[in-house]
């Protein structure tokens, strides 16, 4: 196994000893029980002035290549008409993820995508308020938009239109032709 892997495998090893808490922006949780509503306001509140979040609850666990979670934002007072009742995660809190997200460069591709391409780039994708990893243990964290409300979500068992298939792989190439070689 190499050095790398092993370094993962430590610091997934102290995370799941000590098992730290996130409470400032530049925290990234290593798990959904170590979200705190200090955390989570200091993530939001650079898009919601004035938000402040009183505590959180956790939708059932949807674990595959990454650890996903909507969660239920509830606030001490009566909340701005644009602050989100609820988010959803995209997380790496298993070793199996740290390991495959990591070793892979998925994890940074995918915060680089978030922080530096999404804003750019007129794509039907959920807007991210926050996104991280930590480059030696690989947890990882992008706090997203919660779209349940706004879109149909797909499975590879959903029947699409030959339109609707070729307006995909239109998107895809404009956001390839617009990205090549930068």
């Amino acid at each position: 196994m190499s050095d790398q892997a092993e370094e993962i495998k430590r610091r997934f090893a102290w995370d799941q000893q000590h098992k730290p808490v996130a409470r400032l922006r530049s925290d990234i949780p290593v798990s959904y029980e170590a979200l705190t509503p200090e955390w989570l306001t200091a993530v939001l509140e650079l898009r919601f002035p004035g938000i402040q979040v009183a505590g959180y609850d956790l939708d059932v666990p949807d674990n595959g290549s990454s650890n996903r979670r909507k969660v239920a934002l509830r606030y001490g007072m009566e909340p701005a008409a644009d602050w989100p009742r609820s988010i959803f995660c995209k997380a790496s809190h298993d070793l199996r993820n740290r390991l495959t997200l990591g070793l892979s460069g998925a994890a940074h591709a995918e915060v680089v995508f978030y922080n530096d391409l999404r804003p750019y780039i007129d794509l039907e994708a959920p807007t991210a308020f926050f996104a991280a990893y930590d480059p030696k243990s690989f947890a990882s964290i992008i706090v997203l938009e919660d779209l349940t409300e706004k879109v149909q979500f797909c499975s590879h068992r959903t029947a699409i239109s030959f339109e609707h298939a070729k307006s995909q792989v239109s998107v895809l190439a404009n956001l390839h032709s617009r990205l090549y070689q930068q």
